[in-house]
């Protein structure tokens, strides 16, 4: 989101942007502000973690729990009060969450309204209940049912969508998604200077946020099923999880298995400059990953499977290596911290990729021509 809207403000837009900042994950006014400037930031705290003011509000919007954790009143206030004060062309929203803003955002605009769907957000929960066990997994396909139901049933509220990855459109055309679509994937910036940094051929990272369930998931199996067989085959091999909002039993189960845990990194172009390759073994999700994409543009050679290079047009032994179980991964990785001339053929194809199919700009134009079109229809 922050390189789209940056992209946005490149290519000659302006960009005003509204956002819930979480109690739980809380960002800096301030220096997000700064960040997307010269785009306007206006935000309203919201506690997601709240479980009594989402079941109120639950009943009152009649949408799933995940859902109504969402819902502000006071958001919805901003709203209505920067659309009463501004004429948009297009109203963008990002996420499913958002969806219930809709009937008041009709209220005080004509304007289009897109979703930018990052995910079939209910086919995540599907994944992890396939992958749990006991009252866990009858828990996780509750949540998929109903979250599913309502995404279906919501999925034509704006006037066009815009997934990230082209099964996802699928995916939503299944569903039943009728109005005007346009697949766009994420960006990089791909002008940006490459940290130089001396490589150790024997360590890798893996990297993303540990709030979320299916890095939660991706991590455990590494370190259980993936990581042991490659010290079997490498004894000199370094694994680095990175990433923020580390449960205590995760970081601990880590530790155990001698595997290096780096909390919270301030600026992932620079950490993952030392590491040889990137690991990214997810099995549940949708959309695409955005520290695939990074590693790629970095001219990291990244090791997944299948899932985690998901929405990107990748070819394995060409620009990237995929691996559909623990031991073809560990054989990946042993080659790549011993083969120098094929890590860098990876990497350096992975790079040309980025820069030709997913720069942030060139990306930002098209989403543009895509919003041109819609107001002339509407026109």
């Amino acid at each position: 989101m922050l390189q789209l809207t940056q992209s946005l403000t490149r290519v000659g837009t302006t960009v005003d942007v509204a956002s819930l900042n979480q109690a739980k994950f809380p960002v800096d006014p301030e220096a997000a502000a700064q960040a997307l400037a010269p785009a306007r930031l206006d935000t309203v705290p919201i506690n997601t973690a709240s479980f009594l003011g989402a079941a109120m509000r639950k009943r009152r919007l009649r949408v799933p729990m995940l859902v109504a954790r969402f819902y502000s009143k006071r958001f919805g206030r901003l709203l209505r009060d920067r659309l009463r004060a501004t004429r948009y062309d297009v109203i963008h929203l990002e996420g499913q969450f958002l969806l219930p803003y809709v009937p008041a955002i009709r209220r005080e605009t004509r304007a289009p309204i897109v979703l930018r769907a990052q995910n079939v957000e209910f086919r995540i929960w599907e994944r992890l209940a396939e992958q749990a066990s006991g009252i866990q997994a009858q828990a996780l396909h509750h949540i998929a049912r109903t979250l599913g139901a309502w995404e279906t049933a919501h999925l034509d509220d704006c006037d066009a969508l815009v997934p990230i990855a082209e099964e996802d459109e699928r995916d939503f055309r299944e569903l039943g998604a009728t109005k005007p679509s346009l697949v766009l994937p994420c960006g990089i910036d791909t002008h940006a200077a490459v940290p130089v940094a001396a490589v150790d051929p024997h360590r890798v990272y893996f990297i993303g946020s540990m709030r979320y369930r299916p890095n939660q998931e991706a991590v455990r199996w590494l370190a259980d099923e993936a990581w042991p067989r490659v010290l079997a085959l490498e004894p000199r091999a370094r694994l680095t999880v990175a990433g923020s909002g580390f449960p205590a039993d995760l970081r601990e189960h880590l530790v155990q298995r001698e595997i290096d845990v780096a909390a919270d990194v301030p600026d992932v172009r620079t950490f993952s400059a030392p590491f040889r390759a990137m690991l990214a073994p997810l099995f549940s999700g949708s959309g695409m990953r955005i520290k695939v994409l990074e590693a790629m543009s970095l001219g990291k050679p990244v090791i997944a499977t299948p899932l985690g290079a998901g929405g990107i047009e990748v070819t394995s032994g060409d620009n990237i290596l995929l691996a559909s179980d623990p031991a073809e991964l560990a054989q990946h990785v042993v080659r790549c911290i011993n083969d120098d001339a094929l890590a860098e053929r990876i990497g350096s194809a992975a790079r040309a990729l980025v820069v030709e199919r997913y720069d942030a700009d060139v990306l930002a134009r098209q989403l543009l021509a895509f919003y041109e079109g819609l107001l002339r229809s509407a026109s």
